[in-house]
């Protein structure tokens, strides 16, 4: 007989939970099984951009459109206004965009990544238009062509709906500057058919290192590496438990906190990753102290195993090396920190606090 931590539910869940729709947010969405879409409080015009490779060099579709609330309260879309422009950089578009206001979806083309990157001036620019009206662009890569999304105006939408509910996807706009060279991550949106035909989304990490994609990330680890960052909400969060449970672990409406530090050595490079984990179990009974501290090591592991990728990968998405750069006393560059981590030995930490359950 299957053994089931209370808060575990048996077998394999679908990645599409990950980033399910949590109803805490303003604008938040619908969610009966498919995926989630956004509610009529969301009157505005949605101005969208994307950016694709082109004759001309940067090849770019932008798209305004007027949602009209229909009588269930999900969102009616008319067909979208769009034009399209071609620019040398992308400081000349956002000239234009500086005069007339900020789009709420930026979305990159996977092809343009794939040929140019996402560079970390690129970053800041974006950043900087948030900085007039108070509000930050959303910021994606999708994948296939970004003007298939931006003419889909409900693909949009429920795109902007997800990145909103996924905290992590604010990097790399944080308050900061991102510096030349810094690993960056950003949202990935690999589109799928509904069961209706209509274009939904999952979120996932598109990791870069010196402005060149490294690599993506499936739902399930994105949503660890979020966690690892210390984000304060996530939606869902789910990792494989043992052998003898069978199952996966899952909390919901996650909240972490994260403290990433190193021992400021390049020779022999120590990291230490302190990880508090809080969310609510999927079911009302609560879990006994051992079946939290099993899920807990469980959960462990699961860090540990991303963390190991991304040594393999030389990309440090959690910048610890930030912390050696304040102590380290030697020469110091990107390069020679990549190194070190790859080394690195990493001691990681994790304690579990699922609401409703037994603290351990």
């Amino acid at each position: 007989m299957k053994r089931c931590f209370r808060f575990i539910r048996c077998g394999r869940i679908s990645s599409m939970l990950l980033l399910a729709a949590s109803t805490q947010l303003a604008g938040c969405a619908s969610y009966d099984g498919g995926m989630p879409r956004a509610m009529s409080e969301e009157s505005g015009v949605m101005t969208v951009v994307g950016v694709d490779a082109g004759a001309g060099g940067m090849h770019m579709t932008a798209a305004e459109t007027l949602p009209a609330g229909s009588a269930d309260r999900l969102q009616a879309y008319g067909t979208p206004s769009v034009r399209t422009q071609s620019f040398v950089s992308l400081a000349d578009a956002i000239w234009q965009w500086e005069r007339k206001g900020a789009p709420q979806l930026i979305v990159i083309g996977e092809e343009w990544i794939r040929l140019h990157g996402f560079a970390s001036a690129w970053a800041n620019q974006i950043a900087r238009l948030g900085f007039k009206d108070g509000r930050k662009p959303l910021l994606a890569v999708t994948e296939g062509a970004a003007e298939h999304l931006v003419r889909s105006g409900a693909a949009a939408h429920s795109s902007a709906v997800l990145l909103r509910q996924a905290d992590w996807t604010a990097s790399p706009l944080r308050s900061r500057s991102a510096s030349y060279e810094e690993d960056l991550v950003l949202p990935y949106l690999p589109i799928s058919r509904g069961l209706g035909g209509e274009a939904a989304a999952t979120v996932q990490a598109a990791l870069f290192k010196k402005g060149q994609l490294a690599g993506m990330l499936s739902p399930q680890q994105s949503a660890m590496l979020s966690c690892l960052r210390g984000v304060a909400n996530l939606p869902a969060l789910s990792w494989s438990t043992s052998a003898a449970n069978n199952g996966t672990a899952e909390l919901k409406r996650v909240s972490c906190r994260s403290d990433v530090r190193g021992n400021g050595s390049l020779s022999s490079p120590v990291v230490r990753i302190d990880v508090a984990v809080r969310g609510e179990s999927v079911t009302s009974r609560p879990a006994s102290a051992a079946q939290i501290e099993s899920a807990a090591r469980a959960l462990e592991a699961s860090f540990a195993a991303l963390v190991r990728e991304l040594q393999e990968r030389r990309v440090d998405p959690l910048h610890a090396g930030d912390s050696f750069r304040r102590q380290y006393a030697g020469v110091w560059s990107p390069d020679r920190w990549r190194d070190a981590l790859a080394r690195a030995d990493v001691r990681l930490t994790v304690k579990l606090n699922p609401i409703g359950g037994t603290i351990p």
